[in-house]
């Protein structure tokens, strides 16, 4: 399913006027989205989780459940 969104992407006219030197192989892609999500999740806060990284929400989430099914 990947492979096929990706030749979509790949053959449109409009992705190809702007962005084919972006992509060497399909491995070098599925490495340059992999590194491209690890930053989100990792280092990028987002509004909707109160300015907080995805990985720290997922944390204070955590220790919260912890504590309530302490008390």
């Amino acid at each position: 399913m990947l492979k096929a969104r990706l030749f979509r992407l790949i053959h449109s006219p409009s992705f190809r006027e702007g962005y084919t030197h972006w992509i060497l192989s399909l491995e070098d892609t599925r490495k340059k989205i992999e590194a491209w999500r690890m930053e989100y999740i990792t280092f990028r806060p987002h509004g909707f989780l109160g300015d907080l990284t995805s990985e720290t929400f997922i944390k204070n989430q955590v220790s919260k459940a912890k504590i309530s099914t302490l008390a």
